[in-house]
């Protein structure tokens, strides 16, 4: 036990309490901020893992709803690369945003004002190089 702690720096003691506190309020979690206001001796560190920091806040309720929009965006993305225009700057971009949501795994990446710059403008020149395309393909027809 204390070897795993030692190795994952303290996360799956971390992580054990986030477990069970979702299971206390699953469907629509506590809400932002709660992991700093009751997590008592852990209330200095982070969960280190995205996805279960939002679970704990947002529940089950605020994942669908999170997922369908990450769902949207990806399928724009995917809509856009079958699309040839600019295919290097959407590999860019689309390996950034993967990367990103990868490394959300680990850490909760949007605390880090950079990361949440580029994973926002990524997305955001995705998206609207893929409304250009579409806008550029019905004055074609």
């Amino acid at each position: 036990d204390n070897v795993a702690n030692v190795l994952t720096s303290g996360r799956v003691k971390i992580w054990e309490k986030t477990f069970e506190d979702i299971k206390i309020k699953p469907l629509f979690g506590y809400g932002l901020g709660y992991y700093q206001q009751d997590y008592g001796e852990y209330s200095h560190l982070s969960v280190h893992n995205l996805y279960l920091y939002l679970f704990v806040c947002f529940g089950i309720v605020g994942m669908l709803f999170l997922s369908i929009g990450f769902y949207q965006i990806f399928k724009i993305i995917r809509d856009s690369l079958l699309i040839r225009n600019n295919y290097d700057v959407k590999i860019v971009c689309l390996t950034m945003i993967i990367v990103t949501l990868f490394h959300g795994l680990f850490a909760i990446l949007f605390s880090f004002h950079a990361i949440l710059i580029i994973f926002s403008i990524s997305i955001g020149l995705s998206v609207k190089m893929s409304q250009i395309e579409r806008v550029l393909g019905e004055f074609k027809d």
